[in-house]
């Protein structure tokens, strides 16, 4: 119910209360006009248009000036939405009105972001962002809902893993013979390609964190380009790895008369390894010298995974090991697994059929099967009938 009442000065004043408990007010010299004004916003307010005055002024550029520096967030996260914002939101949404965007605008802004070839992954990251900053605003009580509601975006396409092979893992391990802190690089591909680690788990790992009498590695700090981080990425990332006693054996002269606390795969000059510098000055060279072509140093995660569902470890188990919370990123290596398609193959043994492949006859016709024919009937048709009859 609107309030309306004669200020000292001789202005009208009237007061409407949000069904949330906020006032809004609007003062002028006519009380028709703070009258007429005080039921349209009773109306827009029991059907949900506007939630504050504040809200039919505010651009997208102003509210991110209140937004980002109250936000919680880890820093690498906030450096990387910082970029997104500044180069893909805010020149495109700076200065609208946050009442003016609609599911339209949207869904047209993430069409010229595709247009101007935008890869996929980029525009999801930057629509992220900018829905986070819509549904906040919907919070503050600057927008009844928010417009990014049912927006079709571009599909990422994962591209097909790369994994290194056992031959090729053996040549990089070779690739360090002879070069400065080659056992070092050594025991750190080894460890990585049977631990499935990430970049930031190994260059954050601690002396003390290796358990070499039960053959784990305790997940916890990490390395990020803002320093070491006491959590790993997520909460499943925080777990115990299995690694293998080959790559144990490579590590343990480095670290055995190192205390705890120390890296176990320090960088040159001492403290922790950048992964940029590592990747630039360490992982290529190896790459070049072991003649295997340019992969990011990622795919030591990609060897673990596969080398053990080629070894049968269920998709489950390569999943915990790596801190997923499902098998849906491991099961792109199921093909890899011994016994991938024996059901299929089953049945056609069991149905009597041969799942090998009938080699092509004479020009490449396929040659015709030796034994006899099964029949496959075709249906009860009428012209079927007629000819059974005759």
């Amino acid at each position: 119910m609107a309030y309306i009442r004669k200020l000292p000065s001789g202005k009208w004043q009237a007061t409407v209360r949000h069904p949330s408990g906020r006032k809004v007010t609007k003062t002028d010299v006519l009380k028709r006009v703070v009258t007429a004004w005080a039921a349209e916003t009773e109306v827009a307010f029991r059907h949900g248009e506007i939630r504050s005055e504040r809200g039919r002024q505010t651009t997208v550029a102003q509210w991110h000036e209140q937004w980002a520096p109250a936000r919680t967030v880890a820093r690498t996260t906030e450096y990387q939405q910082v970029l997104r914002l500044r180069r893909t939101v805010l020149p495109y949404w700076g200065s609208w009105p946050l009442r003016s965007i609609g599911r339209i605008d949207v869904q047209a802004w993430v069409k010229s972001l595709q247009s101007a070839g935008t890869g996929a992954h980029a525009v999801q990251s930057a629509y992220m962002v900018f829905a986070k900053l819509m549904a906040d605003a919907v919070l503050e009580g600057l927008l009844p809902t928010t417009p990014c509601q049912k927006i079709e975006l571009p599909k990422a396409e994962l591209p097909a893993p790369r994994w290194l092979s056992r031959e090729e893992y053996q040549r990089l391990l070779l690739a360090f013979d002879g070069q400065p802190h080659g056992e070092r690089w050594r025991a750190l591909v080894a460890v990585a390609c049977h631990s499935g680690l990430r970049s930031g788990e190994l260059a954050g790992l601690d002396v003390g964190a290796v358990d070499f009498e039960r053959g784990l590695i305790r997940v916890g700090q990490v390395t990020t380009p803002f320093g070491l981080r006491p959590y790993p990425k997520t909460d499943l990332s925080r777990r115990s790895v299995p690694v293998h006693p080959d790559a144990l054996a490579l590590l343990w002269p480095l670290v055995a008369d190192r205390p705890a606390d120390a890296p176990a795969f320090p960088a040159p000059r001492g403290g922790r390894i950048e992964q940029s510098n590592y990747s630039r000055y360490v992982w290529r060279p190896a790459l070049q010298r072991a003649g295997i072509e340019h992969v990011r140093p990622y795919v030591t995660r990609h060897t673990f995974a596969s080398w053990l569902v080629q070894d049968g470890v269920p998709l489950w188990d390569i999943a915990q090991a790596l801190g997923h919370s499902s098998t849906a990123m491991v099961s792109r290596y199921a093909f890899l697994a011994p016994d991938a398609h024996a059901n299929i193959r089953a049945a056609w043994e069991r149905a009597g059929a041969s799942a090998d492949v009938v080699a092509p006859g004479p020009g490449g016709a396929p040659r015709a099967h030796d034994g006899p024919v099964a029949h496959v009937p075709h249906g009860d048709s009428a012209a079927q009938r007629a000819t059974d009859r005759r």
